[in-house]
């Protein structure tokens, strides 16, 4: 249930705000995604250049496989597949894929533009697209009347559509709405018989199925996700962007956040080698009220009714009172504790944020149905007031989580023992918690010498949130973490530069920026065909 609480609240992405707030003079502007070309469409896929797109396919496969696939090998393998060696027949404009209504699967058609769009028709036959036509220079393949219907709009729209396509190697726009509309019951069906047949019992099928509710009813707000990816051989860039319905709760809270003021969360952290590391500008207010609207839904489900109380509604939508926004934190690993994290948020109001902080502890830790779940799951949590106090003078308060190993896993028990636990402080201006006591007197002393993150560098300046992540090193820390020795399995190697993400909200729209190097899974990729290696020390590992 605290997932369940904490997905609601996290639920409408990194930024948000209660209400419209001028985005400030250094936040960049969120682009609107393309327009549908054919209106009753769920996804359409399209490859601006799919000459280009193949080569550089070739080119990120040769780093891992070298000789696996020549430059040249795929476009042979496609002229084979459409009976045109070379390629000879293909116009070279964009390809679109189009996938829309269809009984009792959704239909779908592929548009290849070609200089006689009969010789793809005819080849098509040997993989299956039985059926097709060719519209205005464009051979439209598919396997049902359905779709045939749905590639012919499309392919009427085909000169307008290719005007405003983006750099890159593919763009990817779906429509979860309309997916929603009409899927949204079966899917909900499927959900509530997976659930039930959860094996950990009926309580955590409850949230299961609560979450995944949740989520359905997220996805039924969201009127457009377009996915521009560029297959860059040295680092695969992703564009993310997620526009809500004009006029829903979740297009209301899509705005920009607030400025931040004064020092920066950020600059109270060390920059010391991270696993994970997050700095930015957060609208808390924004998450609570959508989060809160969402609760109340779920309320109204049978299995919700015992779980989600007004109190638990109204802590939720209370969920950072006091704070500002501003906030960062880092996940780092030692030799002693394979994934240790830290963090604050910056308050306007410090006192406020306690009292929000300890409704929404009570939760887990008191009575009710809540804290009772997850004490019959094994987990009990409670929170001691004062244990210490820090050489700055202000008191620690600690989260404690006892865990009865009968009824979880040894995996299981170990991940929540070395993850569970931290301790927490409020001061003048600062919520500040850390697993590491000589870390949580450093933040409430403010002796950090600042943290950067290398996304700031490499997705540029204007972003609300910015984060980076050494996956490789993330995944060996949380195998090592389960004692179960798999982690010996990933070779060792050095981290190289970590995956950049960056987060922009405005005007009921979300951008999200991905770029992911290649050079550290080339690398690792390197080292498993060489064998396995020593492993590196955690000071040594990672580094950025």
């Amino acid at each position: 249930m605290r997932r369940l609480i904490l997905s609601a609240v996290l639920a409408i992405g990194l930024t948000g705000a209660l209400a419209p707030v001028a985005a400030t003079a250094a936040d960049m502007a969120v682009p609107a995604p393309m327009a549908m070309p054919e209106e009753t469409a769920y996804v359409i896929a399209v490859v601006p250049d799919l000459l280009a797109t193949l080569g550089r396919i070739e080119a990120i496969a040769g780093q891992f496989a070298p000789g696996q696939m020549p430059p040249g090998s795929l476009k042979g393998q496609l002229g084979a597949m459409l009976g045109d060696p070379g390629l000879a027949n293909f116009t070279g404009k964009p390809v679109i894929v189009v996938v829309g209504p269809g009984a009792p699967t959704p239909s779908f058609a592929l548009l290849v533009p070609a200089t006689d769009p009969q010789k793809y028709l005819d080849a098509g036959v040997n993989f299956g697209m039985l059926l097709g036509k060719a519209v205005d220079g464009i051979a439209v393949l598919t396997q049902t009347p359905d779709g045939e219907i749905l590639g012919e709009k499309v392919a009427k729209t085909y000169a307008n559509l290719i005007k405003t396509l983006p750099k890159g190697d593919i763009r990817l726009l779906v429509a979860p709405d309309k997916l929603m509309q009409t899927y949204g019951g079966m899917l909900g069906m499927m959900a509530q018989m997976a659930a039930a047949q959860n094996p950990n019992g009926a309580g955590v099928a409850k949230i299961l199925g609560l979450e995944v509710a949740g989520l359905m009813a997220i996805a039924a707000d969201i009127s457009a996700v377009q996915i521009d990816l560029n297959l860059d051989p040295v680092a695969i860039g992703e564009e993310l962007t997620i526009s809500a319905k004009p006029g829903s709760e979740l297009a209301k809270a899509l705005v920009a956040p607030p400025a931040a003021v004064g020092q920066r969360a950020a600059a109270r952290l060390s920059n010391e080698p991270s696993l994970m590391a997050m700095s930015g500008r957060v609208n808390h207010e924004a998450y609570a009220k959508y989060a809160g609207n969402l609760l109340r839904m779920l309320k109204a489900k049978p299995e919700g009714q015992a779980l989600i109380t007004d109190e638990v509604i109204a802590v939720v939508e209370g969920y950072g009172a006091g704070l500002t926004g501003d906030t960062a934190m880092r996940m780092r690993t030692t030799e002693a504790q394979p994934l240790l994290w830290e963090g604050l948020s910056s308050t306007s109001d410090s006192a406020k944020a306690e009292a929000n902080f300890e409704k929404l502890t009570t939760l887990f830790t008191g009575k009710g149905a809540i804290a009772d779940l997850y004490r019959e799951m094994g987990i009990t949590m409670s929170l001691d007031k004062g244990v210490r106090t820090s050489p700055s003078g202000v008191p620690v308060h600690a989260m404690k989580v006892t865990i009865d190993e009968t009824k979880v896993t040894p995996e299981q028990a170990a991940q929540m023992k070395a993850m569970s636990g931290y301790e927490l402080a409020v001061t003048k201006g600062w919520v500040v918690m850390a697993q590491d006591p000589a870390s949580l007197d450093a933040l409430i002393a403010g002796t950090g010498k600042g943290m950067t993150t290398h996304a700031e560098k490499t997705l540029g300046a204007g972003r609300n949130l910015y984060a980076d992540i050494d996956l490789i090193g993330l995944v060996r820390a949380a195998m090592k973490m389960s004692g179960t020795g798999m982690d010996a399995m990933i070779p060792a190697t050095k981290p190289g530069e970590p995956m950049s993400i960056a987060s922009t909200t405005a005007d009921g729209r979300t951008l999200i920026e991905i770029k992911w190097p290649l050079a550290p899974f080339v690398e690792l990729m390197k080292a498993a065909q060489g064998g396995g290696a020593p492993q590196p020390k955690p000071e040594d590992n990672p580094a950025f």
